[in-house]
């Protein structure tokens, strides 16, 4: 892998120099995935994205409350030494 395919790779994955870990070979990347998330402004049921009544009490629900819900996932995955080299002198 050349030096120019190396930076796109960092740019890409917006790679910091905390997400690459030298010593274990290995590479943090971090999903971060946001979502609407409605509950029943009655009990805080939550509720699918067609349901009309809710599934607690089984009222009638004309406004849901919307919450925007973030995920947070970490993968974690293994380096070759010589791309750990490559990323080193970026």
């Amino acid at each position: 892998m050349s030096k120019v395919d190396t930076n796109l790779i960092s740019e890409a994955t917006q790679l910091k120099e905390s997400d690459v870990d030298f010593t274990k070979g290995t590479l943090s990347i971090i999903h971060l995935k946001e979502r609407i998330k409605s509950k029943c402004p009655s009990c805080g049921a939550i509720l699918g994205k067609r349901h009309i009544c809710c599934a607690g009490f089984g009222n009638k629900v004309d406004q849901e409350i919307r919450q925007k819900v973030e995920q947070r996932r970490q993968r974690t995955i293994p380096v070759y030494d010589d791309t750990l080299v490559q990323i080193k002198n970026i």
